[in-house]
């Protein structure tokens, strides 16, 4: 058995009893997890740059479910390998873009 099925099967074999135990304790479980996330954010980042990463955050965060639908509504029209193909996709042009764009700030160019 490869190492990543392994780990996978290990990982299944925790977080079975919590996906089966009651949904408030799943939710406990995301919930403490987005904040121990948040919290990481914040110590790492520069008190200049919080705000700014915080709201990229939300960007990222509040903006899954639109994403999530149009996905789902995709998935039904094109098939799974194709969407998530165009995701990529997307994903890769809006990254090139951000760094196009923001270049001169990335590798401190004048």
């Amino acid at each position: 058995m490869s190492m990543s099925k392994l780990m996978i099967q290990s990982l299944s074999l925790i977080m079975e009893p919590v996906s089966k135990a009651t949904p408030e304790l799943h939710r406990g479980q995301q919930s403490l997890s987005m904040i121990s996330m948040s919290v990481a954010l914040l110590v790492a980042t520069s008190i200049e740059f919080r705000g700014r990463v915080m709201g990229l955050r939300m960007l990222a965060v509040y903006g899954l479910p639109l994403g999530l639908v149009a996905g789902g509504a995709l998935v039904e029209r094109i098939g799974f390998t194709p969407q998530a193909t165009l995701y990529a996709l997307l994903g890769l042009a809006a990254t090139t873009a951000i760094t196009y764009h923001w270049r001169a700030v990335l590798w401190h160019r004048q």
